[in-house]
């Protein structure tokens, strides 16, 4: 190490196939991505992802990633699941998550949606005018 630093390292992991679920509002997916046979080191391009069932197990773990940071509405988590049957998450993300769905319009939609819903809760209820300042009182008290 240079200048006194410090490092760590974790044990490499024999990954099976990865997955990554996301939510947007009340809306959950799961999908189960591989590397295509001779890419060690997988791309974008170079992986298959297929949508899978989102389990009861998915959800808790999305929802307590979620709930880490304040309540994520939008939020995705990518898992590990290696070769002896583990899983690790590895990657919390938030709004800039990816797209996963067959067609990125659905997904936008459920985003819009949710930020047009948090707006009309939002400004639904009006909010209260400021209250006089201490300035403006001495001056209502003294008649003017």
């Amino acid at each position: 190490m240079l200048a006194g630093g410090h490092g760590t390292s974790e044990p490499c992991l024999d990954a099976k196939y990865s997955l990554l679920m996301s939510k947007v509002g009340s809306s959950y997916k799961a999908f189960v991505q591989t590397a295509l046979p001779g890419h060690w080191k997988a791309l974008p391009g170079e992986m298959v992802r297929k949508q899978v069932a989102m389990t009861d197990r998915y959800q808790t773990w999305v929802d307590l990633c979620a709930q880490l940071f304040g309540g994520l509405d939008i939020c995705a988590i990518k898992v590990l699941h290696s070769s002896n049957g583990s899983n690790y998450i590895i990657d919390v993300m938030d709004s800039t998550m990816p797209l996963l769905g067959e067609s990125p319009t659905e997904e936008q939609q459920l985003i819009a949606d949710l930020v047009l819903a948090r707006l009309e809760r939002v400004l639904s209820h009006p909010q209260a005018p400021p209250g006089q300042s201490c300035l403006e009182y001495i001056l209502d008290c003294n008649g003017n």
